[in-house]
């Protein structure tokens, strides 16, 4: 999950910039037309043309089979930058063949609150469908929205219901942090704490505990065991303070001490995987840093600590960072968001199946290019990339060819920093948060757009499959948040 507009030296200018234009919103579709994508060195994309969209700002899509047809579908946060609603969008996956166009139809947009980002999707009922959960950004909103999946209609969603868990909310990720089996939220509050809502498994979920981190400006966060069977863990990546603060789950919705790792200049999104197939789960993290945007790999010693770190060049702006197998090698690589006010796209890192990566290849697409995911969304057996573009108001979509290539060489500089502990803070005490559930209408629509999929979290009370699986799986895995 990602900040939009969250340059600190920028975040004035593209409000002023959007807050006083009147942007017309796109109606119907225009066609696809593939383009080749300029570096073809080291793997191929095929680019399609980018896709207008009726929302306004699209900052996140996530995916997952929203009308339970077997296919992935998307959702997509709508920011609508200083307004007092923003929106998410649900496309149905239409793509017909492994070859050629990927295409979506828009079906519905939902108004939900004030200038939502981050996005993800769990099951929170029994009805075996995928729901949503959206964090709203807006400053004094402080709210996430809940929206079910109509059980009677699959595909379409209720009215969203709302929880207040404070400060600015950035990031959701959902994961199972008690045995009830039930799907818990985990929030990223842009704070020092992070808000966890346990789940009573009938949609509805208890009092948020608010569970203090050891850094201070948390926007993104993960939420998933470190090894297989394990506990659910929490990664947070501190803007603010250049860290990130990991905490190790106890199972029963508690957790140890957090243990906070420096990482690059200002650290945006992250995202968990093993990256050295070595069965024991990796930090990615996304840094923003205005001398030179990078990644920071840490790499797990097998104990669930991160002793080492690598910084890798990742283009100008790094705003996400997802992990995919690209070639369908066993090896997994990086896609990363690149967020230049006037400009943007998508850089490529390649692994190398030992937890290094080589050099970046970049992707022109549109205008700040914001949330990435992930996914094999047109069944042809190698995952794709898809990209929202907030400032050009468009979605692009980067299609995979299926071309494999040899590994990298690891990319300069490749040479490890220690990653000692900065902090290892006094034990976790939660304390709780009032809810304060409100409804809002639903306003359907219909278009047809390209678009792409990410993947969505287990069944209520199932292992998620990342550990075994990831390797071998052409879909790969991603972070569930975005």
């Amino acid at each position: 999950m990602l900040r939009l507009f969250g340059h600190r030296n920028a975040a004035d200018l593209t409000r002023r910039l959007y807050r006083h234009r009147n942007p017309v919103r796109p109606r119907g579709s225009r066609p696809l037309v593939c383009e080749p994508l300029e570096d073809r060195n080291l793997l191929s994309f095929i680019v399609q043309s980018p896709i207008p969209v009726t929302g306004i700002n699209p900052a996140v899509p996530v995916a997952a089979d929203l009308f339970n047809h077997q296919q992935p579908d998307l959702a997509v946060t709508n920011n609508y930058l200083g307004s007092p609603n923003g929106s998410v969008t649900i496309y149905k996956n239409t793509t017909g063949t492994t070859a050629g166009d990927i295409t979506f139809t828009e079906t519905q947009e939902i108004p939900v609150g004030q200038e939502p980002i981050g996005i993800t999707t769990g099951q929170f009922t029994s009805s075996g469908l995928n729901d949503l959960v959206v964090a709203d950004n807006g400053d004094g909103d402080g709210t996430i929205a809940v929206l079910l999946n109509d059980p009677n209609n699959p595909g379409t969603f209720l009215a969203p219901v709302y929880y207040q868990v404070g400060a600015k909310p950035f990031s959701v990720v959902v994961g199972q942090f008690t045995p009830s089996g039930n799907q818990d939220i985990l929030v990223g509050t842009s704070t020092n704490t992070v808000s966890l809502l346990l789940g009573n498994g009938d949609g509805t979920f208890q009092a948020p505990l608010q569970i203090s981190t050891g850094g201070d400006g948390g926007l993104d966060v993960s939420a998933t065991p470190f090894t297989a069977g394990g506990n659910y863990n929490i990664v947070v990546a501190n803007n603010l303070t250049n860290t990130v603060s990991v905490l190790l789950g106890n199972g029963d919705g508690t957790f140890q001490s957090p243990v906070v790792y420096p990482v690059g200049v200002q650290p945006y999104t992250v995202a968990v995987g093993d990256v050295n197939n070595d069965g024991f789960a990796d930090i990615v993290v996304a840094n923003q840093d205005p001398s030179g945007g990078t990644v920071s790999v840490l790499l797990n010693d097998g104990t669930n600590n991160f002793p080492t770190r690598v910084d890798y060049p990742a283009g100008t702006t790094p705003s996400d960072v997802v992990l995919g197998n690209f070639r369908g090698d066993n090896r997994i690589d990086l896609a990363v968001s690149n967020s230049p006010i006037f400009g943007g796209g998508v850089s490529v890192l390649l692994g190398n199946g030992d937890g290094t990566f080589g050099p970046f290849s970049s992707y022109s697409t549109g205008a700040y290019a914001a949330g990435l995911t992930v996914a094999d969304f047109n069944s042809d057996g190698f995952p794709d990339i898809v990209v929202a573009n907030a400032f050009s108001n468009t979605i692009s979509v980067l299609r995979n060819d299926g071309m494999t290539v040899p590994p990298p060489s690891p990319a300069a500089p490749a040479s490890p920093e220690q990653s000692v502990p900065l902090v290892s803070a006094a034990p976790v005490t939660p304390s709780i948060a009032p809810i304060l559930p409100s409804v809002n209408a639903v306003s359907p629509g219909a278009k047809t757009v390209s678009v792409g999929f990410r993947h969505s979290p287990p069944a209520q009370g199932a292992e998620p499959a990342w550990l075994e699986d990831f390797a071998t799986q052409a879909s790969g895995w991603t972070e569930w948040a975005g």
